[in-house]
């Protein structure tokens, strides 16, 4: 009987003693968070429209920069809508991957072009 109220008074105490460190994890990572807030404050995305403002610098070259810009008067014309930054990256995505496809083709229809012939 002693045995098992030693134990229980054990655990009480092992109880306690995790919830004051608990207790205590928590108070650390409050202080932590405020912190890291004062810090390094979470940075917000920056505008894209004073971004390209201020900088004046754009990704693509003067043949990407030509289609972007046919891309977008084509869009706004046929619907009424100007195409957003990430909308027109991606059509010079498929533009880029349609070509490359057009010229694999080719280079493989002259290969076997030149089999034939050597043959």
């Amino acid at each position: 009987m002693f045995r098992r109220l030693a134990a229980a008074l054990l655990l009480r105490r092992i109880s306690r003693d995790l919830d004051r460190l608990v207790e205590g994890l928590a108070a650390q990572n409050a202080l932590l968070a405020r912190l890291v807030d004062r810090l390094a404050p979470e940075a917000s995305a920056p505008d894209r429209v004073l971004l390209h403002a201020d900088t004046g610098l754009s990704h693509l070259d003067d043949a990407e920069a030509g289609r972007a810009l046919a891309f977008v008067e084509r869009t706004s014309r046929a619907t009424g809508h100007i195409p957003d930054d990430d909308e027109v990256l991606s059509y010079l995505a498929d533009e880029r991957t349609t070509d490359l496809a057009a010229r694999l083709t080719e280079r493989d229809a002259e290969r076997a072009r030149r089999l034939e012939w050597e043959s």
